[in-house]
């Protein structure tokens, strides 16, 4: 099987817009120190887990992307510096993840709306339920299915989700106006990545997610990514989404190659690079064989 076959077309996804406006905050707009500005006023805060994005404005609103863990999740609400009595507008998770998701607690109270894609709270509720840890999570308060707008002031936030990857509830969050987009864990960027195959991953959706990503985005959006390798940002441009995908798409022909030459399983686990993908280096291709192999054989 070559890569043609192995990346399946999606089908069209179609749904109309949702609209919400959300209301002016009363900070300033904030850059400096662990809040790194990428344009306009938007950033990101890198913290522990999954790197957190913002939209913060005087004049607009705040939103959030992503949570972290708890105590890092309270620490980004200090550095926003807001009064007791205003709250966050919005607060939206990429996806399921504890690393993304922990935090949501520490906005008890504190934010108006909670947003995932619909897959994202399933997963998020059966997470929490098989780790018996219901009493620390706070789920999102609305989901969508396809598509979703919000508008910030002068900023509109949208939300897409493509298609199974990195989870089958990942969501795309475009800042439109700033034309800067959070793409959660569907970039690791030069780190061999996690595919959660038991909460719907797809190795050949992924693919094809970050092709449409490549075909929506222009050249002058600026990137968010989940994670990174030692050495690399966190941020980056379409070309940083091209190597991701040339990573898996490598993995694929790697591990198929292999496999049709009889090698175990077990042995590829100790690669370090892919052929083809060289700037992904270290331990975690086993993740990678493991989705694969159930996959594709």
């Amino acid at each position: 099987m070559n890569r043609r076959h192995f990346v399946k077309n999606n089908a069209a996804l179609i749904c109309l817009s949702q609209l919400a406006v959300l209301t002016a905050a009363s900070c300033s707009t904030i850059s400096g120190g662990p809040l790194k500005k990428i344009r306009d006023n938007v950033g990101y805060f890198e913290g522990r887990g999954g790197t957190i994005g913002w939209f913060i404005s005087k004049d607009d609103g705040i939103a959030i992307i992503d949570s972290q863990f708890e105590d890092k999740a309270k620490e980004l609400i200090q550095l926003i510096d807001i009064p007791d009595d205003r709250m966050i507008d919005l607060l939206i998770n990429t996806h399921h993840h504890l690393d993304h998701t922990s935090g949501n607690i520490a906005f008890k109270g504190k934010v108006r709306r909670i947003l995932a894609h619909s897959n994202s709270k399933v997963n998020q509720v059966k997470t929490a339920r098989a780790k018996k840890i219901e009493d620390k999570q706070l789920y999102p308060s609305e989901v969508f299915r396809h598509e979703l707008s919000v508008n910030a002031g002068m900023e509109t936030i949208h939300c897409m989700y493509w298609g199974d990857a990195h989870t089958n509830g990942d969501a795309v969050i475009h800042f439109q106006n700033a034309n800067v987009a959070h793409m959660g864990d569907l970039v690791f960027n030069r780190k061999h990545p996690f595919i959660d195959k038991k909460n719907g991953a797809s190795v050949s959706g992924w693919i094809n997610v970050l092709n449409i990503a490549r075909s929506y985005f222009d050249r002058d959006t600026q990137f968010i990514f989940g994670h990174s390798d030692n050495g690399f940002p966190v941020t980056g441009t379409k070309a940083d989404l091209l190597s991701m995908q040339n990573y898996l798409e490598a993995a694929v022909d790697y591990i198929q190659d292999q496999k049709f030459k009889g090698a175990k399983k077990e042995n590829l686990y100790l690669v370090r690079s892919v052929p083809g993908a060289d700037e992904f280096k270290g331990s975690g291709f086993k993740r990678t064989v493991d989705a694969v192999w159930e996959e594709v054989f």
